[in-house]
């Protein structure tokens, strides 16, 4: 099935200084750092629902590739569209934004 798409996530919390193109060992302190974000979203969110994914995306830039984290879910899916959004909109601030955020009242699920 056809996959939509939204990547406007970092690979870090928005408060965060994120790893930097240019930084030494860049790839492998990006990709940690992703992980890690992908897992405070689901200690946030919960777990994404069917259908949902976390995808590493590599984009070009004028001065090197760097990583998103890019959310992806199904176009005819109101529940993963609403996690996609509760990602965007109420993802964590910081490393240490742990509170849940309950994303499913919020958009009336």
């Amino acid at each position: 099935m056809r996959k939509e798409t939204d990547s406007l996530l970092s690979t870090a919390p928005y408060e965060e200084t994120c790893a930097q193109v240019g930084d030494d060992d860049y790839v492998n302190v990006a990709k940690a750092e992703a992980s890690r974000f992908r897992d405070l979203l689901i200690t946030k969110l919960g777990p994404p629902p069917p259908g949902f994914a976390f995808k590493n995306r590599w984009r070009e830039h004028d001065f090197g590739s760097y990583l998103e984290v890019e959310v992806q879910w199904e176009p005819d899916d109101p529940v993963g569209r609403s996690y996609a959004l509760a990602c965007i909109d109420h993802g964590p601030s910081t490393w240490d934004d742990k509170e849940p955020f309950d994303w499913r009242s919020e958009y009336g699920l």
